[in-house]
């Protein structure tokens, strides 16, 4: 089944290659990460975006508590095998926040919180352990996205997903 009749997925911005390249990724891969249950209650609004000072940015629109809705930003200026990575990090951060895996508190202060642990919102990024999971997780997830979507990749620049 493609989910994508169900989920609803929107991608703005960017080229039309780039454009149909994430919406294949969300497609097929959302509910490899997310369960197919779950995905299908998703609504993702995708915006390609020139100079981003992130490969990616995800983010909740709805609710802090088990959101719905998100919208993620990817950085124009990418590779195609980048933009295949950030868009599959992107869904591991959607996947985090739709289960409350990671979820945002405003009071007493504001802080995340990752498996019911508060954490100090000052955390170095790379101590991030939603963003450590997101990392260790991205090149097995694209490598999964390549071969179920039979993506022709050749080159040097490709290697690292096909070995």
């Amino acid at each position: 089944i493609h989910v994508e009749e169900l989920m609803d997925i929107s991608v703005s911005g960017g080229r039309v290659k780039q454009r149909e390249l994430v919406d294949s990724v969300v497609s097929m891969m959302a509910p490899v990460i997310c369960g197919t249950r779950l995905s299908r209650v998703l609504s993702i609004d995708i915006a390609i975006k020139k100079k981003l000072d992130a490969d990616g940015w995800c983010e909740w629109m709805d609710d802090n508590i088990r959101p719905r809705e998100f919208y993620i930003q990817l950085r124009m200026e990418q590779s195609y095998p980048s933009l295949i990575v950030s868009v599959v990090h992107e869904l591991i951060h959607v996947r985090q926040m739709a289960r409350s895996e990671l979820y945002e508190i405003f009071r007493p202060k504001h802080m995340q919180v990752w498996h019911g642990r508060r954490l100090a919102r000052r955390l170095p990024y790379s101590k991030q352990p939603w963003e450590r999971e997101a990392y260790r997780l991205q090149v097995p997830y694209a490598r999964e996205y390549v071969e179920r979507s039979g993506l022709v990749l050749t080159g040097r620049t490709y290697r690292w997903l096909r070995d």
